[in-house]
């Protein structure tokens, strides 16, 4: 179970280990926090405005343009990171080592 793939939720499941011929099992309740999810605002954005990345986690944060070139990085402050886009217009893919979101640049 990877739990940087999890959506913002509660979710149970079962572990069962077998030593010497006994079976145990376990219960445990994982609750990702909000921050866990990737977001930026505001999307879409304007270029050279200030946007706000949120769940940034470790890392650094990546700017990729639509054929897949790196454009920008930036080393997160926490786990929220305001940052400017001076990008041209466009779609663009801002990933972290978590998860990656679709951000919009207009004129």
């Amino acid at each position: 179970l990877e739990s940087d793939k999890l959506e913002v939720g509660e979710y149970s499941f079962e572990l069962t280990s077998s030593s010497h011929g006994t079976v145990k099992s376990y219960t445990h309740t994982y609750t990702p926090t909000a921050s866990a999810v990737l977001k930026a605002y505001p999307n879409p954005a304007v270029s050279g405005q200030e946007v706000t990345v949120e769940g940034c986690g470790d890392g650094y944060i990546e700017i990729y343009n639509a054929v897949g070139k790196l454009v920008q990085q930036v080393k997160p402050n926490g786990n929220v990171t305001v940052m400017t886009l001076n990008q041209p217009s466009g779609v663009y893919f801002v990933r972290t080592n978590r998860q990656t979101i679709k951000v919009i640049i207009k004129k």
